[in-house]
C-alpha cells in the first residue's frame, strides 16, 4: 500500500511539473508578443525624436538638436536608431569644424561591422559614411596618417560606392598637402571613377555638371600602342554633339575614361561643352574595334538621363545668401534651383506654395493603425510633435532669372494679420502674425536619386516688425542645464589656464586654476536634472583632467573608475586612461604606465588599444636599451618585437600597424636578416602605401638591397627615394648612395632621373 500510495504521489507531481511546463510555453507566444510591442514601442519613440533633432538643427537651433540626439543614445541603447543619431552628431560636429567631436560619434558608427561577416543594406551605408566623415575629419585636423588608414579602408574593401570616389579624393587632398604630387595626382585621377552597378543612380546625371563615361576593353592597350585615340560620341535629345577622347585609368589599362562638361543652353556642336535643357537625354556611341566573337566596328551605346535635384530658399534681397528670418509688412525673397524647369529658350517659369502656420494646441499622433494599437501613449506624451494649422496660403509663380539659368527667383510681401482670425485665402496677400511660421514647398518631380517625385520644403520664422528704437533688456536665467553649461565652459577655460602654467613652471598658479575648475565641475555632478546627460559627462572628463593638470593621479584615477562604471561604453574612458599613463610613463613610473595601458587594451571598443598597445612596446624598448647601457651588454629587443608584432597583427587597419612593422624591420636589419626584412618592407608598401614614413622605409629597402648584393633593386628603390620624395630629410642622403650605386653597376655617366622605374613603380 506504501508503495502504491507513493507511486501516485509521485504521478500527481509529474502531472504538476507538466501543467506548469504547459502553462509556461503558452505564456511564451505573449511575452514575446509583449517584447515586440515594447521594442517597437522604443524604436517609434527613437525615430520621432531624431525626426525632431534633425529639424532643430535645420533651424540652426544646434544645442537643443545636439541634446535630442544624445537624448536618443542614451535613453534607447538597443535601438537601431541611435547609430543614425550618431551618424547626425557626427555631421553637424564636422560642419561646425569640432572634429574631435565628429571622429567620437562617428566612431560608434564602427561597431556595425562584425568581424568576419559581410555588411549590407542600410547599416553598410551607415557604415560606410561613419568611416568616411572619422578619414575626412582627421584630413582637416592635418592628421594625414590617420586620415589614410580609414579612407583606404574605404577603396580596398567597398570600391564600387560613392564613398570610395570620395575617399580618393581626400587622399589626393592628403598627399598634395604634404607635396606628393605624383600620389596626389593618382589619387585624384580615381576621383568618379567608381561606380556601383545595381545602383539605379547610374542611370542618370545632375545637369550642369560633367558626364564621364567608362569603357572598358582588353583591345584598348593594343589600339593606344597604334596610335589610335579612343572616343566617345555624345549626343543629346536636343541636338547636340560632341566627342570626346578617353584616357587610360591609372594603373588599370583596359579601362578608359573620358568626360564632357554640360551647360543649360541651346545646342552648339562641337564646341567642347555638351548643351542640355531639363529634362533631356543623353545617349554615349562606342565603336567596339573587335569583339570576342571576331565583328568588327559594333556600335556600344547607353543612355542616361539628365536630372535636376531642385534646392528652395529663403534669401535676403540679394538672392545670395540665406536669411534666417521674416518681419511683418516687409518682403521674403525666394530662389529655387531646378534645372528641369529649363525647357525653352526664354526665362521659364515655376510654382511654389506658401503658407503662413501656427502651432496648434492639439498633438499629432504619427504613425500607422498598426502602430497606434502599441500603448505609447504616455511613453510618447511629452516628445509629441505639435501639429500646424494653415493661417494662409498662396501659389507664387516664380521666374528664371535669365534664359538658361535654372534659377527662379521671386518675392512677395508679409502682411500683418490678428491671431484667432482667419485669413482669406483666395486673395493674393499672403497673412501672418508674430511666431508664425512661413513654409515654401516645391514638388521635385525628378532628382538625381531617383524614384518618385519628393517635396522639397524652407521655412522662415516670422520674428516680428522692424523696430529701430533703442530698448533694455535684462535676461535672468536660472535653468539647470544653462548654469551647468557655464560652469562647464569656465572649467574649461581653469583647465587650460592651469595647462599654460604648467608649461611655464608655476606648480602653484597651475593648482590653484585647477582647483577654481574642480569648483565648478561638482555642481553638474551633483545636479540630479543632469544625471545621464552628456554635460555630465563633459564634466567628469573635465574633472580628472584638473587632476591631472595638479599632478594628482590617484584622484584622477579614482575619477576615472567612477566615470568608467557609470558609462562603460563612453569612448572618454580610454583617453583618459591614456592620458594618465603617458603622464606616469614621462615621470619615470614605467610600471604603473603599463599597467594603465594593459587597463585599456582590456576596454571593450576601446578606439585607444591600437596606441596603447604600441606604447607599450615603446616602453619595453626603451628599457631593453637603458639596461644595456646599464649593464655593457648587448640590446635585447625580443620582448619589445613581439609587442610591436603583435601591434600590427591584432591592429592592422591602424595608423601604429605601419610604424610597428618599421620597428620590426629595424631589428632584423640590425640582426642581419635581409631576407626577413625585404619581405617586411614589401608588405609595407602593400598594405601602407600613404603612410608619412615611406621615404625612410625606401632607404631601408636601399640598404637592405644593397646589403643582399642585388644592386639593381637597391637603383630602383634609391630612384624612387629621390623622385617621389624630394623634400624628404632623406633625399641627400638618398643622392649620394645613388651615385654610388650607380658608379658600382658602370652607369655613373647616365643622367638624372626623371622618374621612377616601371618595375619600381609595380613593386611599390
Amino acid at each position: 500500500m506504501y508503495g502504491l500510495n507513493s507511486r501516485n504521489r509521485w504521478i500527481r507531481v509529474l502531472l504538476v511539473a507538466l501543467v506548469v511546463v504547459a502553462t509556461a510555453s503558452c505564456c511564451l507566444p505573449v511575452q514575446a508578443a509583449r517584447e515586440a510591442k515594447g521594442n517597437r514601442a522604443t524604436d517609434l519613440a527613437a525615430r520621432r525624436l531624431l525626426k525632431r533633432a534633425q529639424e532643430l538643427l535645420e533651424a540652426t537651433e544646434y544645442d537643443r538638436g545636439v541634446k535630442m540626439l544624445q537624448t536618443i543614445i542614451l535613453q534607447h541603447p538597443t535601438s537601431q536608431t541611435r547609430y543614425e543619431a550618431h551618424l547626425a552628431l557626427a555631421r553637424h560636429f564636422n560642419d561646425q569644424q569640432d572634429f574631435d567631436k565628429a571622429i567620437e560619434s562617428a566612431k560608434h558608427l564602427l561597431r556595425l561591422k562584425k568581424q568576419d561577416e559581410e555588411i549590407e543594406g542600410d547599416d553598410k551605408e551607415l557604415y560606410l559614411e561613419g568611416l568616411y566623415l572619422t578619414g575626412v575629419c582627421h584630413f582637416h585636423k592635418r592628421d594625414y596618417s590617420g586620415a589614410f588608414s580609414i579612407l583606404r579602408k574605404i577603396t580596398s574593401r567597398y570600391p564600387n560606392t560613392i564613398w570610395a570616389n570620395q575617399a580618393y579624393f581626400y587622399i589626393g587632398m592628403s598627399h598634395f598637402a604634404q607635396s606628393h604630387w605624383n600620389k596626389a595626382i593618382k589619387a585624384l585621377s580615381l576621383v568618379g571613377t567608381f561606380i556601383d552597378p545595381a545602383s539605379p543612380e547610374i542611370e542618370l546625371a545632375e545637369a550642369g555638371r560633367r558626364i564621364y563615361v567608362k569603357i572598358e576593353d582588353a583591345d584598348l592597350p593594343i589600339l593606344k600602342r597604334q596610335g589610335k585615340d579612343i572616343t566617345v560620341a555624345l549626343r543629346t535629345e536636343a541636338g547636340d554633339t560632341e566627342t570626346t577622347v578617353c584616357v587610360p585609368l591609372t594603373g588599370k589599362a583596359e579601362i578608359y575614361i573620358g568626360s564632357v562638361a554640360t551647360d543649360l543652353n541651346s545646342p552648339v556642336p562641337n564646341d567642347n561643352t555638351l548643351q542640355i535643357i531639363g529634362g533631356d537625354k543623353v545617349y554615349a556611341r562606342y565603336i567596339d574595334d573587335n569583339t570576342k566573337a571576331g565583328d568588327k566596328d559594333v556600335p556600344r551605346e547607353k543612355m542616361i538621363r539628365i536630372v535636376s535635384s531642385a534646392a528652395l530658399t529663403f534669401t535676403l534681397a540679394t538672392f545670395e545668401s540665406k536669411t534666417l528670418g521674416a518681419f511683418i509688412n516687409q518682403p521674403v525673397f525666394l530662389k529655387l534651383r531646378d534645372a528641369d524647369l529649363d525647357v525653352s529658350d526664354n526665362r521659364d517659369n515655376a510654382r511654389i506654395k506658401l503658407v503662413s502656420r501656427f502651432k496648434s494646441q492639439k498633438l499629432e499622433k504619427e504613425g500607422t493603425e498598426e502602430e497606434d494599437t502599441i500603448d505609447v501613449t504616455d511613453l510618447l506624451k511629452a516628445d509629441r510633435k505639435p501639429t500646424f494649422e494653415i493661417r494662409d496660403e498662396l501659389l507664387v509663380d516664380l521666374v528664371e532669372t535669365t534664359g538658361h539659368s535654372g534659377e527662379f527667383t521671386g518675392e512677395l510681401l508679409v502682411n500683418a494679420g490678428l491671431k484667432g482670425s482667419n485669413a482669406d485665402r483666395a486673395d493674393s496677400r499672403l497673412v501672418a502674425v508674430l511666431s508664425d511660421e512661413i513654409m515654401a514647398s516645391y514638388t521635385d518631380e525628378r532628382h538625381i536619386a531617383g524614384g518618385d517625385a519628393v517635396e522639397i520644403t524652407a521655412k522662415v520664422r516670422v520674428y516680428g516688425e522692424i523696430n529701430d528704437l533703442p530698448t533694455i533688456d535684462q535676461n535672468v536665467v536660472q535653468d539647470s542645464f544653462v548654469k551647468a553649461k557655464k560652469d562647464m565652459v569656465e572649467a574649461e577655460a581653469y583647465l587650460e589656464l592651469a595647462r599654460i602654467f604648467n608649461s611655464m613652471g608655476l606648480r602653484d598658479g597651475a593648482s590653484a586654476k585647477a582647483e577654481s575648475g574642480l569648483e565648478r565641475t561638482d555642481f553638474t555632478l551633483t545636479t540630479v536634472d543632469l544625471e545621464g546627460s552628456p554635460m555630465r559627462q563633459k564634466a567628469f572628463r573635465l574633472k580628472w583632467e584638473l587632476y591631472l593638470a595638479q599632478d594628482d593621479l590617484a584622484k584622477a584615477m579614482a575619477t576615472c573608475k567612477i566615470f568608467h562604471k557609470l558609462y562603460p561604453d563612453s569612448p572618454l574612458v580610454d583617453r583618459a586612461l591614456m592620458g594618465i599613463a603617458k603622464v606616469l610613463a614621462a615621470r619615470g613610473e614605467i610600471e604603473e604606465a603599463i599597467a594603465v595601458y594593459n587597463q585599456v587594451l582590456q576596454l571593450e571598443n576601446a578606439f585607444s588599444q591600437p596606441e596603447a598597445q604600441f606604447r607599450i612596446a615603446e616602453i619595453l624598448e626603451s628599457q631593453a636599451i637603458e639596461l644595456a647601457e646599464e649593464t655593457d651588454e648587448p640590446v635585447s629587443k625580443e620582448t619589445a618585437i613581439r609587442a610591436y608584432k603583435e601591434c600590427a597583427k591584432r591592429y592592422p587597419d591602424s595608423p601604429f600597424a605601419g610604424r610597428s612593422l618599421g620597428k620590426v624591420i629595424d631589428y632584423h636589419i640590425q640582426g642581419k636578416e635581409y631576407v626577413v626584412a625585404d619581405d617586411l618592407l614589401g608588405q609595407v608598401f602593400l598594405d601602407y602605401q600613404d603612410e608619412t614614413f615611406l621615404d625612410s622605409m625606401l632607404l631601408k629597402w636601399v640598404i637592405v638591397a644593397y646589403r643582399m648584393g642585388n644592386l639593381e633593386k637597391a637603383l630602383e628603390k634609391c630612384q624612387e627615394l629621390v623622385f617621389e620624395y624630394p623634400g624628404s630629410v632623406y633625399a641627400p642622403k638618398a643622392q649620394v648612395i645613388l651615385d654610388k650605386i650607380r658608379k658600382k653597376l658602370g652607369r655613373d655617366k647616365e643622367k638624372t632621373v626623371d622618374g621612377p622605374t616601371s618595375a619600381s613603380s609595380a613593386t611599390s
